[in-house]
């Protein structure tokens, strides 16, 4: 039996995030001091009278605050997820859960990023059978899906995917990360990495990455990419991201590829650009080969500064596959160390003494 004071959830409204309704609020008294000081100005009102309109548009906006605070009974509805029938506090045709193939219950239900953007900002429950990690029993199970305003843009509490723990970013990318529409709240760091506390929504991370001069082609439906369509991309300049399904999603907005492409700029999109248009002359089994290297190839270079002591060279191995040549590749690692520094992320003191962290270059 489904607990009605399960749904008792604030609004959905944008003045429920205290930094929107500061703004809000500033701009709106800002507005009402304006006209006021007019009146004055013409003479139409006495000082006392005009007082009295600006206390009466404070109080106004302090009702507003108060009732947009007040939690509201938001009623529940049916909503089919993997065929299985369950109860949500979601907007009417909200379903930002994907088909599944064996999900066995809630708690393996896959979210389609790309419908994350449809949803409006709140906090939302889906309850229905699954596994209970806690109690270590099958029954009923509860489903937070939190989507609220960030500095950036809109971002999801991470904890509203199946794979939370998966979300890590490298503690040196954080103020890059950052930028794109990551939040970190106290900046928690397990096993080395930083558990984020806000995830950029598709559309967030394509506005943000644009203004760092990225442009990303979001496939909406796709989960994994088909090597012709991810080849295409880039040979148009662009970074493809598969929005398709959480997994796919987190995969391509992390902290490797995503980061190399943000970093190496027009250098590194000139270079794949005309590395993807040759390779897209080939055969169906030639464009699959390329799309492979390809993406170890900006995976290896997310190693900013070797310090792995194998990645720069695994990329150049993987850039020759392509036709990217030794050097072309020590260039775009010179451009992304360069880059990376204005952002903040150095070499481990240990490592900048290193011969073997120096770049080499080709004798000649």
């Amino acid at each position: 039996m489904i607990v009605p004071n399960l749904f008792h959830y604030g609004p959905p409204m944008i003045l429920t995030n205290s930094k929107a309704y500061a703004s809000i609020s500033i701009s709106f008294l800002n507005t009402e001091k304006q006209k006021m000081t007019e009146l004055l100005d013409h003479q139409i009102y006495e000082e006392t009278e005009v007082s009295a309109m600006h206390d009466a548009a404070v109080s106004h906006l302090a009702d507003i605050a108060v009732e947009s605070s007040m939690p509201q009974e938001q009623a529940a509805r049916d909503i089919e997820i993997d065929g299985k029938k369950c109860q949500t506090t979601l907007p009417e045709g909200c379903n930002p859960f994907i088909n599944t193939p064996g999900a066995e219950d809630l708690s393996l239900a896959v979210l389609a990023p790309s419908r994350l953007d449809q949803i409006p900002v709140g906090k939302y429950s889906v309850i229905g059978n699954g596994y209970n990690s806690e109690t270590q029993q099958n029954g009923q199970i509860e489903r937070i899906i939190e989507i609220y305003a960030s500095e950036v843009g809109l971002a999801i509490d991470p904890n509203s995917f199946v794979n939370t723990r998966e979300w890590i970013i490298r503690p040196e990318n954080s103020e890059l990360f950052s930028a794109l529409g990551y939040e970190f709240g106290d900046e928690q760091v397990v096993n080395g990495y930083l558990m984020p506390t806000g995830v950029p929504l598709p559309e967030t991370i394509v506005a943000s990455a644009g203004k760092h001069g990225l442009e990303i082609q979001l496939f909406a439906e796709d989960g994994l990419i088909s090597p012709k369509n991810y080849l295409k991309a880039f040979s148009d300049r662009k970074y493809p991201v598969s929005a398709g399904t959480e997994g796919f999603y987190r995969h391509d907005i992390s902290d490797t590829h995503l980061e190399v492409m943000i970093l190496g700029g027009d250098d590194l999109k000139d270079l794949l650009s005309a590395t993807t248009t040759q390779a897209l002359q080939g055969d169906d089994e030639s464009i699959g080969k390329a799309a492979g290297a390809i993406d170890r190839y900006t995976e290896a270079l997310s190693d900013i500064y070797d310090e792995l002591g194998y990645c720069h060279e695994d990329a150049v191995l993987e850039g020759e596959k392509v036709g990217i040549a030794r050097v072309d590749t020590e260039r775009i690692i010179t451009v992304l160390q360069e880059k990376a520094k204005k952002f903040g992320i150095l070499p481990k003191p240990e490592l900048d003494a290193r011969p073997e962290n120096q770049i080499r270059t080709v004798a000649g």
